[in-house]
């Protein structure tokens, strides 16, 4: 397989700061933390989409923020996996 590349390491870890972790801490994670974390994600996810679907969700950017972290988290774990 090919090594996974990035435009820029800045590129990939553009928001993470706005979710919580920094880029030290997500690098810092071994992949099943990352894949825990991922799958949070995932959950958090759906219920902002519920949310979203009820009316009840104020700030509809969580969803596309949220969608963010998990691929970032999905591709580094891929990339330590590698």
């Amino acid at each position: 397989m090919h090594p996974i590349s990035f435009q820029s390491e800045q590129e990939l870890f553009q928001d993470t700061e706005e979710e919580g972790m920094n880029k030290k801490e997500l690098k810092g994670l071994n992949n099943k933390e990352m894949l825990k974390k991922a799958a949070d994600l995932k959950e958090e996810l759906f219920n902002l989409r519920l949310q979203n679907l009820s009316g009840s969700l104020e700030d509809t950017s969580k969803i596309k923020s949220t969608k963010k972290m998990i691929a970032r988290l999905m591709t580094l774990a891929k990339a330590k996996a590698n």
